[in-house]
């Protein structure tokens, strides 16, 4: 049977155990985002999307979820997904379109100018997976590609509490190929102002 004295001790203990546990904060998060995304076509020379007839749905919403670690004080490492949403053209009666997604690896560098606000640079790579579809009268044609394109970005986050950050940023995805063929090739660049909300464990 346990006594007065070895039920305090061991009370005493347990506190101090918890207390230790609440006092140690995780450097791990996850977090989700939704924004807008800005496209524009690369074209290669001697062809343009500002002809007569070329219609243009450059934006479109994007989405994206990632895992977070704090390697240091100043530095950040996410590794993510990133659905950019859809482009469409269409010219003289035919439509074509693409959508891009794609795996994230990023570096966020910090700097903490409050204990809530923080600013960040971010450089990174998305690994592209773009599948582009045209429509004409009676046929469709689809590709798919794969291509590694860079990821530069800045933003801030700001702490709400201990757990919860709200993020904005903007970001500026490379270049993906749609389309190559004899040298040539046909890519979307993509522009995104986003939102959104990480946990901190």
């Amino acid at each position: 049977m346990l006594t007065k004295k070895t039920s305090s001790i061991l009370f005493c203990g347990l506190m101090a155990a918890f207390s230790c546990a609440q006092a140690q904060e995780s450097n791990w998060y996850v977090g989700g985002e939704v924004g807008r995304s800005d496209f524009s076509l690369k074209l290669p020379n001697g062809y343009t999307t500002s002809s007569p007839g070329v219609s243009q749905d450059k934006t479109d919403t994007a989405f994206g979820a990632l895992v977070g670690y704090k390697a240091t004080s100043y530095l950040n490492l996410e590794a993510g997904y990133l659905d950019l949403g859809k482009y469409k053209v269409s010219v003289d009666g035919e439509h074509g379109s693409a959508k891009i997604s794609g795996f994230t690896l990023n570096a966020l560098w910090k700097l903490q100018v409050s204990p809530q606000w923080t600013l960040f640079a971010k450089t990174g790579i998305m690994a592209a997976r773009a599948k582009g579809e045209v429509q004409t009268t009676g046929a469709s044609y689809s590709e798919k590609k794969n291509s590694v394109v860079p990821v530069i970005g800045i933003g801030v986050d700001y702490a709400v509490d201990r757990n919860w950050t709200v993020r904005g940023q903007y970001q500026d995805i490379g270049a993906a190929k749609l389309v190559e063929e004899m040298g040539s090739s046909i890519k979307m660049h993509d522009k995104v102002l986003s939102f959104g909300v990480n946990y901190n464990f």
